[in-house]
């Protein structure tokens, strides 16, 4: 009756509670307390209710299925849907953790039931800590970068083309010979895989001082609709960059036909990918420098291998060596990547200017630039706990940048 009566004025699905309202309380239930609640609809809206209100909810003495039902009443009662994480040890918690979108099982005493039910395993409780926030908080960081490059660059690639239509009356006519035009997520993918397999915006230890990093995969802040919009954007302006030097460069190789422009156009976009994979990782390796180089050198390697065997391609024999040897082939390169890469720097010193965000903070410190200046703006304009509250997180955590001795982390050490 005290839950029902309680809680009657609020929504399982609203964001605030009209009457409690606190960081500091808990909620303790156990299972046959459970067992009563389930039992009655209203009492589970209320119950989830009251367990949104507080900083932790206790289930004890609860069975197996039990478990289950409260993940399954979180992820069906609050909207939008959060995202779970269920951890366990024993066989008991297999069911919790089939439940929850995230199941992480700690190998122990009690078997490997857990573990084998689940998506992680790890050895102890305390490295859960790590696994969240530094490499889970990595993957959704590296994730989000190799989805937002693979649109990037096959946009740009289609739109070339799209435009291409209107100088050909829409014949269905390639700007570019067959081989590369099919070749082209082939020469571009291994880079891009190493970024996405090594990549750290922030290292670890600077991820581990400031837990409230974790706020960009809980809000999805670096993948999302927004970002989305904004990349397709960069592809229009960098597909007008390349069309209008096509435009302007066209008459010079009138000679070598419609595969020679096609060459040189096909190399600025190639170029210019490998320059925005340059510009959109944080942490080099010398695999991924290596893989970087071998990538962008071998290609003209190959399209001079290509071009100089007749039996491979009787119309573009000839043609990359033609291209290659002309001077403008490399002056045109050097001003469509520079254009590109002033496009793009322009745009980052913008939003990194006027709306920097969380992450943009902490790596500036995580470096060590303008440590003192930074952190004297950010105790001023009180910036993180504006964007905290924007974000919907009621507690403030003040900065504090991070000690060199904290800093001293190797980078590669995971």
């Amino acid at each position: 009756s005290f839950m029902r009566g309680r809680m009657s004025g609020g929504s399982p699905h609203s964001n605030k509670a009209p009457e409690l309202e606190s960081a500091t309380l808990a909620l303790v239930i156990d299972g046959a307390a459970l067992a009563i609640v389930w039992e009655d609809e209203a009492l589970r809206e209320a119950l989830l209710h009251l367990g949104r209100v507080c900083a932790s909810v206790l289930a004890c003495r609860v069975s197996p299925k039990q478990k289950a039902q409260v993940v399954e009443l979180v992820r069906t009662g609050v909207s939008p849907e959060p995202l779970t994480l269920s951890i366990g040890d024993g066989a008991n918690d297999v069911s919790m953790i089939q439940s929850s979108h995230v199941g992480v099982g700690i190998s122990g005493k009690e078997g490997r039931q857990a573990v084998n039910a689940s998506d992680f395993a790890i050895a102890q409780f305390r490295f859960l800590e790590r696994l969240l926030l530094v490499h889970g908080r990595w993957n959704y960081v590296r994730m989000s970068k190799v989805v937002l490059y693979y649109y990037y660059k096959n946009f740009v690639l289609s739109l070339t083309l799209f435009i291409f239509n209107f100088a050909t009356n829409w014949s269905g006519t390639s700007l570019y010979e067959t081989l590369l035009a099919n070749g082209y997520n082939v020469i571009l993918f291994l880079p891009i895989i190493f970024t996405g397999a090594f990549e750290q915006d922030v290292s670890a230890q600077m991820a581990l001082d400031a837990p409230e990093l974790y706020i960009t995969g809980r809000t999805n802040m670096q993948l999302n609709t927004t970002k989305v919009v904004i990349t397709l954007i960069e592809g229009v302006l960098t597909s007008v960059v390349i069309v209008v030097m096509a435009q302007a460069g066209s008459a010079s190789y009138q000679e070598g036909g419609l595969f020679e422009l096609g060459t040189v156009v096909y190399t600025w976009l190639l170029l210019i990918m490998q320059w925005k994979l340059w510009l959109e990782t944080n942490y080099w390796t010398g695999i991924n420098q290596a893989v970087w180089w071998l990538h962008t050198l071998g290609y003209f390697g190959f399209l001079f291998a290509y071009s100089s065997l007749l039996f491979m391609s009787y119309d573009f024999y000839g043609v990359a060596v033609q291209a290659m040897s002309d001077w403008a082939f490399w002056l045109t390169a050097v001003m469509v990547v520079g254009g590109s890469a002033v496009l793009d720097l322009a745009l980052e010193l913008l939003r990194t200017q006027l709306r920097p965000n969380i992450v943009d903070i902490y790596a500036e410190i995580d470096r060590g630039y303008g440590e003192r200046t930074l952190q004297a703006s950010i105790n001023e304009q009180n910036a993180l706990g504006r964007l905290k509250e924007a974000f919907g997180l009621r507690q403030t955590v003040t900065l504090h940048a991070p000690t060199v001795s904290q800093r001293s982390t190797p980078r590669g050490v995971l």
